[in-house]
């Protein structure tokens, strides 16, 4: 029984690394449920702050989003005209802007499956531990077309997973499990 569910898990671990993989999974589990709220994600109210003032790709330890939790800041951007239609896998968004999707904000449906952008939707981005904030300042320009003033900035709650789940993950860290 284990050794098949963990087969399982690497085999759906591998087939949800696109798109095409992503939409298959989902139908195989029969989870067309797409939307949730903020606080099921266990998120802060937005604040916003000048640019200046934020830090991306820092954690922090923030005990009023949830019971001793540790949590990232996520950045909202309103997603410009010239992007509207275009899938997140089109647009590499790693790669190309150093971030990732981690909700779309849609007149407050929010959508945790990100698949294509809508102008005019608040896309919700979160960047890799340690970035630096004039490398994040620059990917959030270059995706936007400008750098606003100020920008809305929310506390992500973490959540802790059990990693004897993939045993091939033990006794590594996050490098060396490629684990972003």
């Amino acid at each position: 029984g284990a050794s098949i569910r963990n087969e399982s898990l690497v085999r759906v671990f591998d087939l949800s690394k696109d798109e095409t993989g992503c939409l298959l999974v989902k139908l195989l589990l029969g989870n067309t449920q797409e939307a949730c709220s903020w606080e099921e994600l266990r998120s802060s109210e937005p604040t916003y702050m000048t640019v200046d003032q934020i830090f991306p790709g820092e954690t922090y330890y923030t005990p009023v989003v949830g019971a001793d939790s540790v949590s990232m800041q996520v950045v909202g951007l309103e997603i410009p005209a010239r992007l509207d239609g275009r899938s997140v896998y089109e647009l590499n968004l790693r790669e190309a802007f150093r971030f990732s999707a981690v909700a779309l904000d849609v007149g407050g449906a929010l959508d945790v499956r990100v698949q294509k952008l809508q102008a005019g939707a608040r896309l919700w981005v979160g960047f890799e531990f340690n970035t630096i904030q004039t490398e994040a300042m620059e990917s959030i320009q270059e995706f936007l077309g400008d750098l606003p003033e100020r920008l809305p900035v929310r506390q992500l709650a973490l959540a802790s997973f059990a990693v004897d789940e993939r045993p091939e993950w033990l006794g590594k860290n996050l490098v060396q499990n490629r684990i972003r």
